[in-house]
């Protein structure tokens, strides 16, 4: 990745990683979501190379404690961080202005602003991922061809987009096919 000089989002929400130890430094990010992982804080220190990180997408992955959150305030620039859903926001130690504090920079954290307003761009957020896609609808229609007939209906099943299901805000469906074709073969075999 570290050949995509102009690069400024990288999108790799619910992709079962544990780990960020080759997370490439690129002068141009900007965004950087990781959201859904396995992620713990310890991995962390492996972002803190790009220094022009400006929002972070961590939600729902294993980042433990505020040392570990601590970690990120070596990202001067980072004004946005979403940590919802990881053990440390159930801990006592976590405080929404001692994480302010922590990280100087920051005004939004977990979809909240500092002064307590709902953070309300995450349309915003989504089109501008949606207007990235070089070849836009033809792109779409593509990958859409290229689902199979069993993806599609669930997706339809769930109301859920191919967008909605490429930005990650649909359940992970291909898990759940993987199970019901387990389920198959074991009553296949019972037979």
């Amino acid at each position: 990745m570290e050949q995509f000089k102009n690069l400024d989002t990288i999108m790799l929400n619910m992709c079962r990683l544990q780990s960020l130890e080759n997370f490439p430094k690129i002068d141009s990010l900007r965004r950087v979501d990781l959201a859904e992982n396995y992620l713990k804080g310890e991995e962390l220190k492996h972002l803190v190379q790009n220094e022009n990180l400006e929002v972070l997408r961590l939600g729902k992955n294993k980042i433990a404690t505020m040392d570990e959150v601590k970690i990120l305030a070596d990202l001067k620039k980072l004004n946005n961080l979403d940590l919802v859903e990881n053990p440390v926001c159930s801990t006592d130690e976590y405080k929404r202005d001692a994480v302010f504090e922590m990280i100087s920079s920051l005004e939004v954290l977990d979809y909240i602003y500092k002064d307590g307003k709902e953070y309300e761009s995450l349309d915003d957020d989504e089109e501008e991922f949606m207007d990235g896609f070089e070849g836009g609808e033809d792109e779409l229609e593509e990958l859409r061809g290229q689902l199979s007939d069993k993806m599609k209906a669930k997706l339809e099943e769930k109301g859920i987009s191919l967008e909605e299901y490429l930005m990650g805000m649909g359940e992970d469906l291909e898990e759940e096919e993987e199970e019901e074709d387990e389920g198959a073969d074991k009553e296949a075999k019972a037979d």
